[in-house]
């Protein structure tokens, strides 16, 4: 059995709880250090290097994250806010000021702030226009002359 067999084996045993960590560090050693070949070994350089390279990778990864579950949170509270004014407990200029609060937190972009007031906007135009139509099918007039 190759020892990255025995080293597969070894962490099952550990994730199914049969050997605790202790025991599992310890056999892992005795695998590593048998006379069979074994992973490349690294100086102490190298080591520190991939140490460093290792946290630095974290530290961004958790950069990234935290950028993400901000600006997530950026888009929650647009639906909210959206949400609030089509229910009527907002304005639509109290609508409009809490978006550029919320520009302004950084946590969303001008262009999607921008994105969602136009989607307002033709979501404002289309219901218009449903109505000006249902208006027409129903025998109604709405001052539009045909020719």
């Amino acid at each position: 059995m190759s020892y990255i067999e025995e080293l597969k084996e070894l962490g099952k045993l550990r994730d199914d709880g049969i050997l605790s960590e202790e025991e599992f560090q310890k056999k892992k050693e005795e695998i590593l250090s048998k006379d069979s070949p074994s992973p490349r070994k690294e100086g102490f350089l190298s080591r520190r290097f991939h140490e460093w390279m290792v946290k630095k990778y974290d530290d961004r990864t958790g950069l990234v994250k935290k950028q993400g579950e901000k600006i997530q949170k950026g888009y929650s509270d647009i639906r909210e806010l959206k949400r609030l004014k089509n229910n009527g407990v907002l304005t639509k200029k109290e609508y409009e000021t809490q978006l550029e609060e919320l520009k302004n937190t950084g946590s969303i972009t001008s262009a999607y702030i921008d994105f969602e007031k136009a989607s307002d906007e033709l979501d404002r135009a289309l219901r218009k226009n449903a109505k000006r139509r249902a208006k027409r099918r129903a025998g109604g007039s709405d001052n539009i002359k045909f020719k």
